[in-house]
């Protein structure tokens, strides 16, 4: 019966997590704020996918014109690096990181790229990215966190993140990165 258990549980555990496509210990919204070296809304304007040097990695640039930078000082555009995208007609995706669309306007969580030379990141993977829509005229922040488990620092499951109206969104990390010194 040992022998059993020991076989079917991962097995078990392995189809689960394969539904989900990733896992991730949700962000505190005090820890996804003062992580973020800005945070700013902004539409994509345009992008290019590139290999790396070894042509083992697939990442994305897109361009984002900067509508408002509610945390941090930026350009009026802004490179953003994503990994994957579609490269010699093949689609390359990481779950849990989605690739951003043109013309669609997001609320971004960014961090730099530790070399400097690919601009920013998304902070937080799926956590620091928000599509925006309008619906019934009001801004919503939809979080790009579809097929994403979250989990607390204990390993349990939690909620994942709700749409909120954009404007209520971007007051409240105003006033958390307010409370937490951040301009």
């Amino acid at each position: 019966m040992r022998y059993y258990l020991r076989v079917i549980i991962p097995i078990f555990s392995l189809c689960i997590f394969t539904l989900v496509g990733s896992v991730f210990v949700r962000l505190k919204e005090k820890e996804i704020i003062s992580g973020s070296k800005a945070i700013v809304e902004g539409t994509v304007t345009g992008f290019r996918t590139h290999w790396n040097e070894y042509k083992t990695f697939v990442y994305t640039e897109f361009d984002i014109e900067v509508k408002e930078s509610l945390i941090g000082a930026v350009d009026s555009t802004i490179k953003v690096t994503v990994a994957g995208g579609t490269m010699d007609g093949r689609l390359y995706q990481v779950h849990g990181i989605p690739l951003l669309r043109t013309n669609k306007r997001y609320l971004l969580f960014l961090t730099d790229d530790k070399t400097k030379a690919m601009g920013y990141r998304i902070f937080g993977y799926a956590q620091g990215l928000y599509i925006i829509k309008t619906r019934e005229g009001e801004d919503i922040a939809y979080p790009m966190a579809d097929g994403v488990l979250f989990l607390d620092n204990n390993g349990n499951k939690i909620p994942g993140l709700t749409p909120r109206p954009l404007q209520v969104l971007k007051n409240r990390i105003k006033q958390v990165g307010a409370e937490l010194g951040l301009r």
